[in-house]
């Protein structure tokens, strides 16, 4: 059975998932619970992980699914039980249902139509059957995880195409951030003794995609990535402005930079990485019309399709900062056209040295 995380693990998987689509979804969810509870049992950290170990084994077991998710409920109750023997029966019920409801909210976004029905009703089921009458608790988390649907999409399209596994993942982020710290030590040692002096671009700990810093004698690329870039401080003004040049450019061959609207996507990614820009693609849509750059010539307006259709066909850049993107723009044109917007965005605002 799986052991309830530390401390030190919990503090390790908020630094190193802090935005993960899975984890912001946990949280709605909890804090949709939490001011009801009578003793707070878990954190939303560890909601993360039973929901991952959850949704892994509906993943890669589905010949077995049916027969698993009728005993969750149960095995639930139990495994939170004998973590907390003093809990109230509600605050339990509480507990599950909010681990079932984020993991019905992750396979409404499923491409599989066997996911999108059976299994989510019936995971629906068991988190509405110790619910208050009335049905206002349910209906604000169901309302809270409906935002987090873009962002469940957006990764779910990734994950499901992966060989990784986020429970394990999770259950290894302690272990992994202790071995980062040893091996960074190791290397600002090494660089210390052949006389190179490394300030400030490696850093452990921090929410910083560290720079590749190249030593000359052995030609070694060295990075360190340690969560989400820094975020830079830039007016709705400055990224309009940004914008609108991006659009305007031309390369060479007197052919616009920003092809086609699946580019908008590379716009998306460095403002949200970059600029605290929303998650959520509906959101961000909404943001461009905001700032009045989403029309623009038919052929590369905006829509929240051409968004979630982009992904499918660079998912490796989803996993990724912009600031890593040259790395992969050599994979395929779709690639390339992703990559050559982020990087004069990001250029333009300042964020690419």
């Amino acid at each position: 059975m799986q052991s309830k995380l530390s401390q030190s693990q919990i503090e390790g998987v908020s630094e190193r998932y802090h935005d993960h689509p899975l984890l912001v979804a946990c949280r709605q969810a909890f804090e949709c619970y939490e001011a009801d509870m009578q003793r707070l049992l878990f954190a939303p950290e560890e909601i993360f992980l039973e929901a991952a170990i959850i949704i892994d084994r509906l993943l890669n077991d589905s010949d077995s699914a049916i027969s698993y998710v009728n005993g969750l409920w149960n095995a639930l109750k139990i495994k939170i039980r004998r973590w907390e023997p003093e809990a109230p029966q509600d605050d339990l019920n509480k507990i599950s249902g909010a681990i079932l409801y984020v993991v019905a909210a992750v396979l409404c976004q499923h491409s599989q139509h066997f996911f999108n029905n059976e299994l989510k009703d019936i995971i629906l089921a068991l988190a509405k059957h110790n619910m208050p009458v009335g049905g206002e608790e349910e209906e604000r988390v169901i309302r809270e995880l409906s935002r987090c649907a873009d962002g469940l999409y957006e990764w779910l399209l990734t994950y499901e195409d992966s060989d990784i596994l986020l429970s394990e993942e999770i259950l290894n982020s302690d272990n992994q951030n202790k071995t980062n710290m040893d091996n960074t030590g190791k290397v600002l040692e090494a660089l210390g003794k052949v006389g190179i002096s490394v300030a400030g671009d490696l850093v452990v700990g921090d929410k910083v995609q560290n720079k590749v810093e190249s030593v000359a004698s052995g030609g070694i690329g060295i990075q360190i990535n340690n969560g989400k870039d820094a975020t830079i401080a830039k007016s709705d003004k400055d990224i309009k402005s940004a914008i609108e040049a991006l659009l305007a450019e031309k390369d060479e061959k007197d052919a616009y930079l920003f092809q086609n609207k699946k580019q908008w996507w590379a716009v998306y990614r460095v403002l949200h990485y970059f600029c605290n820009y929303p998650t959520q693609m509906t959101a961000f849509e909404t943001k461009m019309k905001e700032l009045e750059v989403a029309k623009v010539d038919g052929k590369r307006d905006l829509s929240y399709e051409s968004l979630s259709a982009a992904v499918k066909e660079v998912p490796l850049m989803a996993t990724c900062s912009p600031a890593t993107w040259n790395t992969l723009k050599d994979k395929s044109d779709n690639y390339k056209q992703q990559y050559v917007v982020a990087d004069f965005l990001m250029q333009k605002l300042g964020i690419k040295s």
